[in-house]
């Protein structure tokens, strides 16, 4: 394939692409093509209707193995129409397959439209994992989408994993459970009784090293979980798992909200 160049004095803008510059000058721009292996690739870009089955994971989007390693940005979407009543709600996460050669990571991740996330890799493979469904499942019109390309995000919206922990009794400890692939700080959001029912200070936030809790890597109060609410807490970077206790005299329940960075 033959490429045009065309000369411009600055670096060339979708204006100039329709109407060509005429005039020649000192610094020389290359014209991207319109067509080449990227055209029409479902293996870089995909969008898929929701279809239920027994397992809840539908495959989105597969790239084989392309090139020597590099750096790739993932980037997800959801479509879906004005019907989304509470009869159809829907929750998916993101479960995120990516390594090199006989190194081979894995991620999962809110659904979030915009949701951008970076990773070293030649073959990428990503699965829409169904969290929450209703009876009637989601509106026919859902639609999930994912792309990929060479190069660092922006974080336009940065990916997280999030986890609903039911109502918490008065004394009583939600986990241990495990702590995300790649999550790097932790929010906990409460959802139902007061805020300051969750973020009492004898309450607390416990990272650990083992699966069954005893041994402690690090524990965050109530009242330092309200202060870094926005921020969020550092995960300590020998953590294993995490536990939330609640030792106020009501229950409450939380959404825990892990930033995810690869």
């Amino acid at each position: 394939m033959t490429r045009r160049v065309v000369v411009y004095d600055h670096p060339p803008r979708a204006l100039d692409y329709a109407n060509p510059p005429r005039a020649t000058h000192s610094r020389v721009y290359s014209e991207p093509p319109t067509d080449g292996w990227w055209k029409g690739s479902n293996q870089l870009g995909q969008g898929v209707a929701f279809q239920q089955n027994q397992n809840n994971r539908q495959r989105i989007l597969q790239m084989p193995e392309w090139g020597p390693p590099d750096r790739w940005t993932i980037s997800l979407g959801v479509e879906f129409g004005d019907d989304l009543d509470a009869n159809h709600v829907f929750e998916a996460q993101g479960n995120i397959k990516f390594g090199v050669g006989g190194a081979q990571n894995q991620v999962d991740v809110d659904w979030v439209t915009g949701t951008t996330l970076s990773v070293v890799a030649n073959t990428i493979t990503i699965d829409a994992v169904w969290t929450a469904l209703t009876v009637n499942g989601p509106p026919a019109n859902v639609r999930l989408l994912a792309e990929v390309c060479r190069g660092n995000s922006s974080y336009l919206v940065s990916a997280t994993n999030t986890v609903a922990t039911g109502s918490i009794a008065a004394a009583a400890t939600f986990g241990p459970r495990r702590i995300p692939n790649f999550a790097r700080r932790v929010h906990v959001l409460p959802l139902t009784g007061s805020f300051s029912n969750a973020y009492n200070p004898a309450n607390f936030l416990r990272f650990s090293g083992d699966s069954v809790g005893t041994t402690s890597s690090g524990a965050i109060f109530g009242d330092t979980l309200k202060e870094q609410v926005g921020s969020g807490v550092v995960i300590p970077g020998q953590s294993k798992f995490w536990l939330l206790t609640n030792n106020d005299a009501n229950p409450f329940a939380s959404m825990v909200v892990f930033d995810i960075e690869p």
